[in-house]
């Protein structure tokens, strides 16, 4: 029989995902138990007969096979999997926060009727559910993170421990998932590092370039071959616009970064082979308690065995157009939450995605002249003898911005 059109909006505890996000029809079930059968009396789902697990779990992986109808009324069999688990590996409690809240956002999306799939677990009177597995290093700091995400903790969200910089504790993060399925890899964790050079022990360099690229290749690393073998996946990586431009002062940091937009580059190709997708989000500068507390410190650090010119040039000069750039362009973690999920919904996601246009005139100066000279001297006459105009060039475009802008912009195009 075919699936008469069904109701523009659905339960606010389902999410319609876009059907070729996994190549499969999915969806989504948040906080409530919804009774399968009564989608099928509103007729928003044709009746389906599910293979259940023996065992109660609300992370099940199991196959089941299902009828969905076409727009030609035609009915034709699939095969559904895990809809989708997400591991958000990061040491930003915050962002991480907001990750699982945004998730939690979406709600009374239209379904679209070239057909929905849902499949049952265990419980009878619970459909396919979307899975997301949010990491820490440091399980004790979770508060954050279960206060945003209310009553759909040990639902729809698991909380694993995971350190990226350990080898053993990545895999055996992995392993704790059921059949080692991953679908959607997000890489959140990150470390920033901030001050003259001469200040720097290349220890702390090293600490950076553990988490900042080790860690993205640890976990690419340990998913990369179960996504082969089905030949599905997409990986997300949260990389930075400083990963395109070098930023003064930002040299160990930025050094990171590039390496990762160099890895990310090659990967990219191999990866496409086997029907896998490699995207990476580029913010600027974000507005964190982390991001706040970094800025006042370096402020108040003293740096001996740096040159005093030096030192006056950092907080002087760089610190306070910091400042402004910050309040006239940065945006939110929400912001960037949001234009991750905008990525690994769409149906071709790019591979780079800067999450505000308003820094894409930065990133193409560099591209303007192959020499690089016209980004070198535009940034120092900026920050050295511009320094008054680029205060005062902030203060507009933080009033013409407005939080409005970057709200429009924070997503890919």
């Amino acid at each position: 029989m075919a699936m008469q059109k069904p109701l523009q909006r659905i339960n606010p505890s389902f999410y319609l995902t876009h059907p070729t996000l996994l190549r499969k029809f999915s969806v989504i079930c948040y906080a409530q138990q919804v009774n399968p059968q009564e989608c099928v009396t509103k007729r928003l789902f044709t009746p389906i007969d599910c293979h259940r697990e023996t065992a109660p779990s609300p992370f099940f992986s199991q196959s089941a096979k299902c009828q969905h109808s076409t727009q030609r009324g035609r009915s034709q069999e699939s095969r559904v999997h895990t809809l989708l688990i997400a591991a958000v590996t990061g040491h930003d409690r915050f962002l991480c926060s907001v990750w699982v809240k945004v998730q939690m956002e979406i709600t009374n999306v239209s379904c679209k009727p070239t057909g929905v799939v849902i499949a049952g677990n265990s419980d009878p009177h619970v459909g396919l559910r979307h899975g997301l597995i949010a990491t820490m290093r440091d399980l004790k700091k979770k508060d954050k993170l279960l206060e945003a995400a209310g009553d759909v903790y040990g639902k729809t969200l698991m909380l694993l421990p995971l350190d990226v910089c350990s080898d053993e504790s990545v895999k055996q993060c992995i392993n704790n998932v059921k059949d080692r399925h991953i679908d959607i890899l997000i890489n959140n964790a990150g470390v920033g590092l901030l001050g003259p050079l001469e200040s720097i022990s290349i220890e702390e360099m090293k600490r950076v370039f553990e988490t900042n690229f080790f860690g993205v290749v640890r976990m690419i690393k340990e998913v990369m071959p179960d996504m082969k073998k089905r030949r599905s996946g997409h990986i997300v990586v949260m990389s930075s616009v400083m990963g395109l431009q070098g930023v003064v002062f930002n040299d160990v940091y930025t050094a990171s970064k590039f390496a990762m937009e160099g890895f990310c580059e090659s990967m990219a190709v191999q990866l496409m082979k086997f029907n896998i997708r490699l995207s990476m989000i580029e913010p600027g500068p974000v507005h964190t308690e982390f991001e706040t507390k970094m800025m006042e410190d370096v402020a108040k650090m003293e740096y001996p065995g740096v040159d005093a010119d030096t030192v006056r040039y950092f907080k002087d000069v760089y610190l306070p157009s910091s400042t402004d750039i910050f309040e006239a362009m940065g945006q939110t973690p929400e912001d960037i939450a949001k234009c991750t999920k905008k990525v690994i919904e769409s149906n071709s996601p790019r591979f780079r995605n800067l999450t505000n246009s308003l820094y894409t005139p930065i990133v193409a100066l560099k591209y303007a002249d192959e020499t690089g000279g016209l980004s070198v001297n535009t940034f120092y006459n900026l920050l050295f003898n511009f320094g008054p105009l680029m205060h005062i060039t902030m203060s507009i475009l933080k009033c013409l911005t407005c939080s409005c802008l970057r709200r429009r912009t924070v997503s890919p195009n």
